[in-house]
């Protein structure tokens, strides 16, 4: 599993990388 680096933010929420990665994937 890859960290999600999203504008540099390597901090992010477990709500907003989970729709992250239900979006990408």
């Amino acid at each position: 599993m890859k960290k999600p680096t999203y504008k540099g933010k390597e901090l992010l929420p477990l709500s907003v990388i989970d729709a992250a990665r239900d979006g990408d994937s």
